[in-house]
């Protein structure tokens, strides 16, 4: 199971994490190794597990039809852009061409892919009639194309006309943040509340290691936080597979499932 297996590559992402710091510096270790010139192993190795990850998801998305292809594309178009994180970190961290090329592309993807989550996660939904909320897909897959159409836009003139790449980073934080809450919330009002709050609690987790740069991870030239926060959504994404199969159970019936759904 594609669930399972994710969240103990994480579990041991995590263990080995913690094996090769040193713990005998706690606090103000050294200069931090994170952001888009990051050169660690355990980011680009974490990077490239990543896209594996969502490239089998995509392979074993749930659903028909439409809300089928627009779930497997938005793991494809995800992995592809954990895919672009890893051949940066790994080859291209210092700054160039290349290097702002993959950096942009990896946070256009990051915007593109929440938003086509987003949408199938509504389809789903709609589909197994749990969403009397929800409108109608064709008008939303208008309206959430430009809001990833204009993100996206924001990205490319923070990086390559404002040279201001953290921008960039704070738009992708500015709109996966509520797209990523508004999954969990069509989870809740379709009535799976199981999977969405594992989604819920993984995204904090995620959020936490994230945002908060603990020592001696932000300093480690190993496995720093980076790598860390990787491994924590490597169980957040394998939680919002769970949520996509277990909605589009509810409308195709447990046959159709691509793996068993919690119980509800």
């Amino acid at each position: 199971m594609i669930i399972a297996g994710s969240c103990v590559v994480a579990v041991v992402f995590f263990i080995v994490g913690f094996a090769v710091q040193d713990w005998s510096c706690t606090s103000n270790c050294g200069t931090g190794t994170g952001g888009s010139n990051d050169a660690t192993w355990g980011t680009y190795v974490t990077d490239y597990v990543l896209a594996i990850e969502l490239f089998i998801m995509a392979v074993m998305a749930p659903g028909t039809g439409m809300a089928k292809h627009v779930l497997t594309a938005g793991f494809v178009v995800s992995a592809v852009g954990w895919l672009y994180g890893g051949i940066l970190h790994q080859l291209f961290f210092e700054p160039g061409t290349v290097h702002d090329f993959l950096w942009t592309t990896s946070l256009m993807t990051s915007i593109i892919a929440c938003v086509l989550r987003l949408l199938a996660a509504i389809m789903l939904a709609q589909l197994a009639d749990r969403c009397p909320c929800c409108k109608d897909s064709k008008i939303l897959s208008i309206v959430f194309g430009v809001v990833a159409f204009s993100f996206s836009v924001t990205v490319v003139l923070s990086v390559y006309v404002a040279n201001f790449p953290l921008a960039g980073w704070m738009v992708v934080a500015i709109i996966n943040i509520p797209f990523n809450v508004a999954v969990m919330v069509v989870g809740y009002v379709a009535r799976e509340p199981l999977w969405a709050t594992a989604c819920l609690l993984s995204f904090v987790m995620y959020l936490v290691l994230n945002q908060v740069k603990f020592e001696p991870f932000v300093s480690s030239d190993q496995f720093n936080d980076n790598g860390l926060f990787h491994s924590a959504l490597m169980v957040y994404v394998a939680m919002a597979f769970g949520l996509f199969n277990s909605l589009a159970g509810l409308a195709e019936g447990p046959a159709h499932s691509a793996l068993i759904a919690m119980p509800e």
